[in-house]
Order: structure tokens, then sequence, then C-alpha cells
């Protein structure tokens, strides 16, 4: 299966990333792939909008060995729907308020939070609303997927294929 991760550079050898606190992930620490092209591309421009002294960025493409992963003893976490759901909702919101929680698992997939459902879990969080609120109006969106690669053990099954370069 490919997958892809878009940034400032090429990372040709993956490395796990620990979360820096003005930057709350999803998933938590790790390194972040998703299987749409076109979602690794928007964070490239999504990080080109906060270095102006960036012109380019690389969308790296990797091939991951998805059936040695789930042969081996390594955990996963699936969330399976492209949808929000109480589960990823509450599993966001603990890796949004702690600063990198140990859950347990060395991959962890499901759908990626975009602006508009930044904007729910605010609400959220500022207390505007409450988790059944937030979930319901996150419900419609469909999102694209994101792999967290959360241990070293589950890099190894990931392999650096090529990069393509984005730019403005």
């Amino acid at each position: 299966m490919k997958l892809y991760h878009g940034g400032l550079s090429v990372v040709n050898e993956p490395k796990i990333m620990e979360r820096v606190s003005y930057r709350p992930l999803d998933f938590g620490s790790g390194f972040y792939t998703t299987s749409s092209f076109e979602q690794a591309e928007r964070w490239v421009y999504n990080r080109l909008e906060h270095f102006e002294e960036a012109t380019r960025g690389y969308v790296s493409v990797y091939e991951f060995d998805e059936e040695g992963f789930l042969s081996s003893n390594l955990t996963r976490l699936e969330f399976t729907s492209n949808q929000v759901g109480p589960d990823w909702f509450r599993f966001v919101m603990r890796n949004r308020r702690e600063h990198n929680p140990e859950h347990g698992f060395d991959l962890v997939t499901g759908p990626v939070a975009n602006d508009r459902v930044y904007t729910v879990i605010s609400a959220y969080e500022a207390g505007f609303i409450d988790e059944e609120a937030a979930i319901e109006r996150m419900r419609p969106y469909r999102l694209a997927n994101q792999y967290l690669f959360h241990t070293e053990n589950a890099l190894r099954f990931l392999s650096f294929l090529k990069f393509v370069e984005v730019s403005r």
C-alpha cells in the first residue's frame, strides 16, 4: 500500500517525532502519513503558509508492508470509518489535552481532523457544546485518513520510494 507524508523536506528515513506543546496531534507523537496524495499535498501547502520564507515542499512516498505488519505481533488501533464517532473523538481529545499520552499502540489509523473539525473541537474545548453535539456536528464530514506510526518497530514496515516536489 502506498502512503504519503507532506512537509517542507524530503523524509527518506522516517522517525518518531515527539509532539511539541504548540501543536496538538490527533493520535499523539510519531510519524504521520496518509493514503491520500491530495491530503499529503494539503499538508505541504499548510506548512508553506506558516513558513513564508519557504517556497517549496515535498510529498514523500512510501510503501507500507501492511501484510507484514498484520502478521507481526505489533498492535494497531483502527478507526475504520472516515466519519467521526465517539471513540475517535475521545481518543483525539485525550491526545490533544495530554502531552504525549502513551496509548500503547504501534500503529493508529483513522480520520484526520481538518480545519472544520478543529472549529468544532475548539467550541467543545471552550464549553460551548457538549461531546454529543460536537460529534453530531462533525458526523457529515468526510475526512481523509491518517496513519500514525507510533513506534520504531512499526516504522520497520515503511519503505521510502520517492518524493514529489510541491511549489507555491
